[in-house]
């Protein structure tokens, strides 16, 4: 788990709150329904382990490499 940051935060996946199946935007599988996960401040969404992968090499947006 990560530190609170104003460029991320936690959430529990709502199917019905986003509207579609969303896939994890880097290992790019299925995300479940109340899954828990990470959205960026850019609206990009992943797993948490894998949020939390990339986060720990990167500090930048994986998808449009803004700055967390």
């Amino acid at each position: 788990r990560l530190p609170q940051n104003r460029n991320y935060k936690m959430i529990f996946f709502n199917k019905s709150k986003e509207g579609k199946d969303i896939k994890c935007t880097i290992c790019l599988n299925d995300i479940l329904e109340y899954s828990q996960i990470y959205k960026t401040v850019c609206c990009h969404l992943a797993h948490s382990h894998c949020f939390v992968d990339w986060y720990n090499t990167n500090h930048r947006c994986h998808i449009c490499q803004r700055e967390l």
